[in-house]
């Protein structure tokens, strides 16, 4: 499966591992069902891995930023760690937070480059 949802045992956050080959539609399907999560609700934390993945296209991340736009209400005051394997990755995770940071305001994305540093960011409030 290119795309899975679980959590954190502690239930800190919810965790979406991303793996190639994927498209938007089970990124979105994906992100639909962890915004539902009880943990979702109670943490508005997630930490995405795309440590397995390579780096989004540009066009990814615009329909990716337009469809969060599209749900601001689900994930407003949420905090969204993104973990990369390469300063590609990294570069289009800069790219999903400034683009996020305009269209849903109310959402903090960040990218990282350690797995340990992200759940830091998440869990410390």
């Amino acid at each position: 499966m290119p795309i899975t949802a679980s959590f954190d045992p502690p239930g800190r956050f919810a965790l979406v591992t991303v793996t190639d080959p994927y498209t938007i539609e089970d990124w979105c399907a994906t992100m639909l069902r962890v915004w539902d999560s009880a943990v979702f609700v109670t943490t508005r934390a997630l930490l995405i891995d795309r440590r397995q993945a390579e780096a989004p296209s540009v066009s990814f991340v615009d329909t990716m930023t337009r469809f969060l736009a599209e749900h601001q209400r689900k994930i407003a005051g949420t905090r969204a760690a993104i973990v990369v394997r390469d300063d590609s990755g990294f570069g289009m995770g800069r790219m999903t937070e400034l683009k996020a940071s305009i269209e849903t305001p109310d959402a903090a994305i960040r990218p990282f480059r350690d797995y340990e540093d992200a759940i830091r960011w998440l869990t410390t409030r």
